[in-house]
């Protein structure tokens, strides 16, 4: 999306639900861990999602104070 143009130059930006989601989970990222959104997730293979399960995947939900909104994560240490 493309907003501010001053007839030189403008401001680029992506904006929608998936740059907000991926907004929140790169927040809660930390060292040496993955972090995937649930749809992401689903998207996967059902054998890789059985061995990331088996090694150490973990599901957690991720709630928004002022709104509620809950967001399913996933997130995967080494």
């Amino acid at each position: 999306m493309e907003y501010g143009s001053s007839g030189t130059k403008s401001h680029v930006d992506i904006l929608g639900y998936p740059m907000n989601v991926a907004a929140k989970i790169t927040s809660l990222a930390t060292a040496d861990h993955i972090l995937i959104g649930h749809t992401t997730y689903q998207s996967l293979d059902l054998r890789i999602r059985e061995r990331l399960t088996k090694s150490g995947l973990k599901r957690q939900e991720y709630i928004k104070n002022q709104t509620g909104d809950a967001y399913s994560i996933s997130s995967f240490g080494f």
